[in-house]
């Protein structure tokens, strides 16, 4: 008996070890010098929630400023150049013989020859986006070669560097501290803030009801406990979430988790590892969170359940989708561990107990005022009336949902009558397309109309699309309210340079403008000096365009006249001319 009882021991340490074992054995890591010559800070790391996609790579600090050297982390050569006004801005890609491929975005200058290579593109092609693939070893780099200078290109919200690995095949992101040796400083574990549990039918309950119900966590004597009396009384089937952010050495901003594994009773029932990203599968982001409360709440809680139409690489060992059906009176441990990528570990654990309850109780909701229909999320499907119309492909949300849809009088400034689609808590993974007739648009206007989706305040969120046979159509990956609207209105061009004094731009090294649409959005601009085309460069962040005066295209000490154009996406134009000196 004695010895049955040390092997049960045994047995139930290595059930309790072996996840985070096998966790903190990556095959060995790759050598790479660091892309940054400065102490390595994270203001966003791999595998980050963030809108509609996880996070790429690492974001390092650059002490808030632009111009820092960036240099390659290994022997290989420039494959890649791209330069556009949002995204990663202005970035370059270096393939290297390991069949990895380093990307540093958000930069504000490249290196002198490939700089002198994409002005060349520019000029010849007349347009300021960029993307060219060189021909391989073309353009050599060593390990630690300066290769850029680090800046707030394209969609970035302040100075840093974007860094990411990539395999060079497929192109899909890898987690850089789980499988390469940069040396970034982390001693402090997640933190756990909520657990919810939820009632997965109207047949399942948490506490005798029938909707989520959150547990505050709070620490005591260095663990994460419930503060919620325990056994938490449990029906059905029920799944779980948590509310987690993970933390770093000298840093204030938040990270993702690496890993989360829920066990009960010792058995691992659900596991999520993020180790790669599929680009394809990005909006996939809005399923592993709980969409509906970020909606409301604007805070983000992983569900620790998978919906059917989730396709993120992410999930390992997850059992019946990562619920569980609680039908006796037994009492369960829940243990949930997280796991940063430096593998500082945080953990919780509570009990739940079954509570047998009639079920032909079960919840009916109703809503007034509103026509439902039941959407198959593996079929397409269609809504629609004599007034609008929506199409569904198949795998286009996430889950099986009852769709919900009122009707609601047009307003001042409106081209058609509001179509509220009131399920803006169910996220859209494939687009879908909304077609609502229009009201009293006359015909002049057709090519002027779009969509527009009005919050609750009935501010307007400018959304594009088209009119064909008798509808306005686009695209929508939201739901809500919906309308038609037109747009005559070009964009709004100012000279922040106005200023300089009778023009005379000798001590200044750009020409600037802000350029503003507050309707269907900036589609095009372009700019020439003394007739011939030249690079204006999109801060698209700060709605700021400007020309760097290039003095190798330019004549010096004379008058030159500008004229510059602004065209929004509905046609509308805007010029702007403007003689100076330089």
């Amino acid at each position: 008996m004695k010895l049955k009882g040390f092997c049960t021991c045994i047995v139930l340490i290595i059930i309790t070890i072996w996840p985070l074992w096998v966790l903190a054995q990556p095959s060995k890591k790759i050598d790479i010098a660091p892309p940054l010559k400065i102490p390595l800070l994270l203001s966003g790391n791999f595998g980050e929630i963030r809108t509609n996609h996880l996070h790429s790579g690492l974001d390092f600090k650059t002490y808030g400023l632009p111009g820092l050297n960036v240099y390659a982390i290994d022997d290989g050569y420039i494959s890649r150049i791209k330069i556009e006004q949002g995204g990663f801005g202005k970035a370059i890609y270096i393939n290297h013989a390991n069949g990895y491929t380093s990307v540093y975005g958000h930069l504000l200058s490249l290196s002198a020859d490939i700089d002198s290579l994409c002005d060349d593109y520019h000029y010849s092609n007349n347009k300021f986006g960029v993307e060219i693939f060189t021909k391989p070893n073309k353009y050599r780099v060593k390990k630690g070669e300066f290769v850029a200078l680090a800046g707030n290109s394209g969609g970035s919200m302040g100075p840093h560097l974007h860094f990411e690995i990539r395999e060079t095949n497929s192109q899909m992101p890898v987690n850089i501290q789980r499988f390469f040796s940069l040396t970034i400083t982390d001693t402090i574990p997640p933190t756990i803030f909520n657990v919810w549990i939820y009632p997965m039918d109207s047949t399942s309950f948490v506490n005798h009801l029938n909707v989520p119900q959150r547990f505050k966590v709070k620490e005591k004597y260095g663990k994460a406990i419930l503060e919620a009396e325990q056994p938490i009384i449990v029906q059905g089937n029920i799944s779980f979430g948590i509310e987690t952010l993970d933390f770093m050495n000298s840093s204030m901003n938040t990270l993702g988790v690496y890993s989360i594994e829920l066990f009960r009773n010792n058995i691992l029932e659900f596991s999520q590892v993020i180790d790669r990203i599929l680009f394809s599968e990005n909006r996939s982001v809005n399923s592993l969170i709980d969409y509906g409360y970020y909606f409301s709440n604007k805070k983000r809680i992983n569900r620790l359940y998978v919906q059917p139409n989730n396709k993120l690489p992410i999930y390992n060992n997850v059992r019946n989708g990562g619920v569980i059906a609680i039908n006796d009176l037994s009492v369960s441990n829940i243990r949930i561990r997280l796991c940063d990528n430096n593998l500082n570990v945080s953990e919780i654990k509570f009990n739940i107990k079954g509570f047998v309850k009639d079920k032909s109780k079960a919840l009916k909701t109703t809503v007034n005022k509103e026509v439902t229909k039941r959407i198959d999320c593996t079929t397409s499907n269609f809504f629609r009336n004599n007034q609008m119309e929506i199409n569904f492909p198949a795998l286009s949300v996430f889950d099986n949902f009852t769709l919900r849809y009122q009707q609601l009088p047009k307003t001042y400034g409106l081209n058609s009558d509001i179509h509220y689609v009131n399920n803006e808590d169910v996220p859209i993974n494939k687009a879908i397309i909304l077609k609502i007739k229009p009201k009293n648009l006359p015909l002049k206007l057709h090519h002027k109309a779009l969509l527009c989706r009005l919050d609750n305040r009935g501010v307007i969120d400018w959304y594009g699309g088209v009119y064909a046979d008798g509808y306005v159509s686009a695209p929508i990956r939201s739901f809500g309210k919906y309308a038609i609207v037109v747009d005559t209105v070009a964009p709004v061009i100012e000279l922040i340079t106005a200023f300089v004094k009778d023009k005379n731009f000798t001590d200044w090294d750009k020409i600037a403008f802000t350029v503003k649409d507050s309707q269907s959005g900036l589609s095009s601009f372009s700019g020439k000096i003394d007739g011939k085309w030249v690079l204006f460069e999109y801060d698209e962040i700060q709605d700021l365009i400007y020309y760097r005066f290039n003095l190798k295209r330019l004549k010096s000490n004379v008058m030159h006249s500008l004229s510059f154009e602004a065209i929004d996406k509905k046609g509308n134009i805007s010029n702007y001319q403007l003689t100076f000196y330089k």
